[in-house]
């Protein structure tokens, strides 16, 4: 060998160490990808159907060790069938034969455990490069969580979104049937509702399972052994029938079951708030078996959602029995209310017309008696006796206070028995009417009267001249130093007009504000300031009549102002 060969071959050798050493390395960096990758991982060869390596996560999913899983396949991994019925066998059977023509299929896929539970998983598979070996790789990530999160807001979204748009019972418990049946595919489901009174389930929905089955299940009546859900209603528990044809709950419904395809059924017990069953919530499978935890908390969230819709159900209708019943006895109290009312403004319309033939009727013996009395007066001897003439004076203004007692019932009777239409009535010009009815007071306590601009106004135009002429005449009698000083004006406020009548007068102590609008109601001696007591109870009658109201502010010694409001109308 010469010195030109033997280095090139030291160079050969160089570069072979370190293809070794990369190639060392790279096995090295995949087998540690491998091992700590965060989801399961197995290699699979296609050919065989066997795995020919797993990661530790693998095991952990499987339950199994790396030697017990190696020369096991996915058939030995999972249920015979998958949910929809479709055998395990037949679907990876598809979806390897489409890794292996170079497609990388997802897909969601149940597994078995060494102790027999089943999960649900999403499965990834690829074709990796192996030399003359078809090996696939496949990704597998438990969803468990991710599956009962799903159902969980897809559930109490559809359903809170139902009863949000007052959606019927029957409606929301579709609702939720089918969003479940689409996330467990395969399995169908039944939510049934509980008549308290008869203690029978009915169906409240079912849309997946045979009609002669709902039928036949409609009208159960719950109690021990009547089938996975009338056992469930009458025990307050979860009933968990793996195969119904051979389980003691159904043996006395051998005619249901023959027509019934499923054969595992598990019912969940409906519990309102209070602890009262409202029905069941039940899943059936084609195959029978035992639920796996997944399918157990699925079942338990499903029963608390329909429990929602049906407790919002029954309030609601409890509600509107609460309503129809209050409706009903408001009904009747109006209508007694009406008939009393009605009856009341008889009774206050005959007493109307007996006060006002009354107070008209005793209007003239009571003329007569105060005429004689005057005449008796004026004819009485000058050596009568003063006893005598004294008595005969009593008799006179007793008759005449009388006579002004009689004009004020009267006046005061016939605001609501002769009352007029109404009409545009210009407040200046009434207030002129009465300065001129109220000349000789005015002018025999030289009273000094001021006016500002008055609106006009619609209302009873003789109602409203003896309102204002009332309290102008009492701004007149009610004063200690004459000359009495009086201001009338008026303020429009939003919609109503505030006319105020005021007075330097003796004043009224706060106590009285409310009890001198009272009927018969005085706070003076009658040989001071004369009068009935009736003049202001007109004014309050009158005012109230309009739609305003009518109050006064005053202090002793400096005067009183009365104010009282109008509406503002239109005349029509």
């Amino acid at each position: 060998m010469t010195v030109g060969e033997s280095s090139s071959l030291e160079t050969l050798r160089a570069e072979l160490d370190a293809t070794k050493t990369a190639l060392a390395e790279s096995e090295q960096r995949l087998t540690t990808f491998f091992a700590y990758a965060p989801e399961a991982i197995v290699m699979l060869d296609a050919d065989t159907g066997q795995f020919i390596d797993v990661n530790p996560r693998a095991e952990a999913l499987f339950g199994f060790p790396r030697d017990k899983l190696i020369g096991l396949g996915p058939i030995d991994m999972s249920p015979a069938h998958q949910p929809g019925g479709l055998a395990s066998s037949e679907s990876a059977a598809c979806y390897i034969r489409a890794a292996v023509e170079g497609g990388e299929p997802t897909f969601e896929w149940w597994h078995n455990n060494a102790e027999g539970q089943q999960f649900p998983c999403e499965v990834r598979l690829v074709r990796m490069p192996w030399g003359q070996r078809t090996i696939i790789r496949g990704s597998i990530t438990e969803i468990s969580e991710r599956k009962q999160f799903e159902l969980f807001e897809r559930g109490r979204s559809q359903v809170l979104e139902q009863i949000a748009r007052g959606n019927s019972l029957t409606s929301v418990l579709h609702t939720l049937v089918t969003s479940i049946e689409e996330i467990l595919s395969g399995m169908v489901c039944s939510v049934l509702v509980l008549d308290q009174e008869t203690q029978t389930l009915h169906i409240g929905a079912a849309p997946s399972l045979p009609k002669c089955y709902n039928d036949a299940v409609d009208g159960l009546k719950i109690g021990p052994a009547t089938g996975s859900c009338g056992t469930a209603a009458h025990t307050r528990k979860r009933v968990i029938v793996s195969d119904i044809r051979t389980h003691e709950y159904w043996a006395e419904y051998p005619s249901i079951v023959e027509k019934l395809a499923q054969r595992a059924c598990w019912s969940e017990p409906i519990i309102s708030l209070d602890g009262a069953v409202l029905g069941t919530f039940a899943m059936y499978y084609c195959e029978a078996r035992e639920p796996v935890r997944l399918e157990l908390e699925i079942i338990e969230i499903s029963a608390q959602l329909a429990g929602i819709a049906i407790e919002h159900e029954r309030n609601k209708v409890l509600l509107r029995d609460i309503n129809e019943s209050l409706e009903r006895r408001v009904a009747r109290r109006t209508e007694s209310l009406a008939k009393a009312n009605e009856a009341l403004e008889r009774s206050n319309d005959e007493l109307r017309q007996f006060a006002y033939i009354a107070s008209h009727d005793l209007q003239e013996p009571i003329r007569m008696v105060t005429n004689f009395g005057q005449l008796l007066q004026k004819s009485l001897p000058n050596d009568a006796g003063s006893e005598a003439a004294e008595w005969l004076a009593f008799v006179v203004e007793g008759g005449q206070r009388m006579q002004t007692l009689v004009r004020d019932l009267l006046e005061y009777s016939e605001i609501d028995y002769q009352s007029r239409p109404y009409q545009a009535v210009q407040l200046d010009r009434v207030v002129q009417l009465v300065l001129t009815n109220l000349r000789t007071s005015i002018e025999g306590t030289n009273a000094e009267i001021t006016c500002d601009e008055l609106p006009t106004v619609v209302g009873d135009k003789p109602q409203l001249m003896q309102l204002l002429q009332n309290l102008i005449s009492n701004a007149i009698k009610f004063h200690d130093q004459p000359p009495p000083k009086i201001t009338i004006a008026a303020d429009r406020q939003d919609n109503e007009w505030v006319i105020s009548v005021r007075d330097r007068g003796i004043g009224i102590e706060p106590e009285y504000f409310n009890r001198i609008f009272e009927f018969f109601r005085r706070l003076h001696n009658r040989d001071r300031f004369p009068g009935t007591g009736i003049g202001l109870a007109i004014c309050k009658r009158v005012v109230e009549r309009h739609g305003g109201r009518i109050w006064v502010a005053s202090s002793p010694g400096t005067g009183s102002t009365f104010f009282f409001t109008l509406p503002v109308r239109e005349l029509h």
